[in-house]
């Protein structure tokens, strides 16, 4: 839920088993350029992240594909793994920019740009497929947040920023 045309009411944002991204404002109609469509199912749930700007919509799919859809419905980026994604994306402010992360089948956590590119020390490999959305914590109180996963094999990993095991 998001206000994406600035009345101060939630619209909502949704994925389906038909490979469609939905924006519907609070009126029920569907908003210009939506819905956005994929290659295959959207397993996850869609995460906005406000630019000041402008909202972006993510959301990953069984295409193996990460969609950044721009409030118009158009593509901003999109980011492809090796295997499906399905888990909803994460954000984190880190240096004065934020960033997105998100885990797939592939046994990768991903971390990119708001323009889709890769930050520095990402994707790193967890052993497994990612289970979970990705977490953050500053857990040596170094004033840096933490990378927290969780993989198939009940395993709960940490990354420090740069991709470094924590």
């Amino acid at each position: 839920l998001a206000d994406f045309n600035g009345n101060d009411r939630d619209d909502i944002v949704l994925g389906t088993d038909d490979a469609h991204i939905y924006l519907i404002y609070d009126d029920g109609s569907t908003a210009p350029g939506f819905p956005f469509t994929a290659s295959d199912k959207i397993q996850t749930a869609p995460s906005v992240l406000d630019l000041g700007t402008e909202k972006v919509i993510f959301s990953g799919s069984l295409d193996n594909n990460l969609y950044a859809i721009n409030s118009d419905g158009s593509l901003r980026f999109n980011v492809e793994t090796n295997k499906d994604i399905e888990t909803s994306v994460s954000f984190l402010s880190y240096n004065g920019n934020k960033y997105i992360f998100f885990g797939a089948n592939d046994s990768l956590i991903y971390a990119v740009d708001t323009n889709g590119d890769a930050l520095n020390g990402w994707p790193v490999n967890v052993g497994a497929p990612i289970s979970k959305s990705i977490v953050f914590s500053d857990l040596d109180c170094d004033g840096e947040a933490e990378v927290i996963a969780a993989n198939i094999e009940s395993d709960i990993v940490a990354y420090n920023i740069d991709g470094t095991s924590h």
